[in-house]
């Protein structure tokens, strides 16, 4: 199963610096198909949140290559989900020891191994796919009233919420922070989503998301925008 990618982040209108993070990465193991991608969405309330972020996707794309490998190959369904909290524990223990001030982000990750998927997130970043033709989220958004109750920070450990299913021809995820999928329409989620007959697929879908950025500045969005799309065929 060959899967296309492409991504798009953007720095918001009323944003000094862009603080979302994100990460695609694919590669072939003793006959397993892995692909791991990540948006994060620095907490704009807090200082120089773009170190937390980057600090999160940078960890857990280490980690991918030097344990996570061996988690592939070792662990079962419900092993590899608690090898994988257990890295984003470890993680908010180092970042917590290197980060005097309070800090934080919200987590969109996706592992596919083969034909099964691993979604894990804290925080109102999304991950969508298709079901029927139709958008599915996968994911429950950590807030209330539009509140955060539940992120990665330095000051408390939250444990990610995980989905897995199986993944399928023809199907679609779309890992988005919330200044992205705010202002998008279901139906413009689903064009995303469903992967056309393109020569180049990537570079048709890079248009299109770049084209649902646009879309959000003329609907005077002015968050940061970031989003990781990947197709399957």
């Amino acid at each position: 199963m060959q899967i296309f990618s492409s991504y798009v982040s953007e720095k918001g209108k009323e944003s000094k610096i862009n603080q979302d993070s994100l990460c695609i990465t694919q590669f072939i193991t003793r006959r397993k198909r892995v692909t791991m991608a990540m948006v994060c969405d620095g907490i704009g309330s807090f200082p120089h949140s773009e170190d937390a972020s980057c600090f999160v996707t940078e960890w857990m794309v280490n980690w991918i290559y030097r344990d996570g490998l061996k988690a592939i190959h070792k662990f079962k369904e419900m092993g590899f989900v608690r090898a994988v909290k257990r890295e984003f524990y470890r993680c908010h223990r180092k970042f917590s020891e290197i980060t005097p001030l309070s800090n934080g982000t919200t987590i969109s990750m996706l592992i596919t191994i083969n034909k099964r998927f691993y979604v894990f997130w804290s925080g109102d970043c999304r991950v969508y796919t298709l079901k029927s033709g139709k958008p599915k989220l996968l994911t429950d958004d950590d807030s209330e009233s539009g509140v955060l109750n539940a992120c990665f920070t330095n000051i408390g450990y939250h444990v990610p919420h995980h989905k897995t299913g199986r993944l399928k021809h023809h199907s679609g995820f779309l890992l988005c922070s919330d200044g992205f999928y705010r202002r998008l329409d279901p139906d413009l989620i689903t064009a995303l989503l469903n992967l056309n007959s393109s020569k180049n697929p990537t570079e048709f879908k890079t248009r299109q998301l770049k084209e649902c950025v646009d879309r959000n500045f003329k609907r005077n969005e002015v968050d940061d925008m970031s989003a990781v799309l990947l197709n399957s065929k």
